[in-house]
């Protein structure tokens, strides 16, 4: 079941990798590294994701989650545990 609150976690999750590339153009499911992300644009990217969503996450998630979609997924997931 998708929410309001699912859809707002993946808008943030693709602001902030959108932020961290400077690619305005990334979408949900393009891998971030195939798009020009690197170790950098990763730690960056996830402290946006941290700032927006108060989740915080290992950098290595990004070789195994690299589309805003896949990193969304587990962003929700562990917002729901912490509440």
């Amino acid at each position: 079941m998708t929410t309001s609150a699912d859809g707002a976690v993946a808008d943030r999750v693709l602001a902030a990798l959108r932020t961290a590339l400077d690619d305005d153009g990334l979408g949900t499911e393009d891998d971030f590294f195939a798009e020009g992300g690197d170790s950098v644009a990763a730690v960056h990217a996830l402290q946006l994701i941290h700032q927006s969503t108060g989740v915080q996450l290992p950098v290595a998630v990004f070789f195994t989650h690299p589309s805003a979609g896949q990193l969304a997924e587990l962003v929700g997931g562990r917002s729901e545990t912490a509440e």
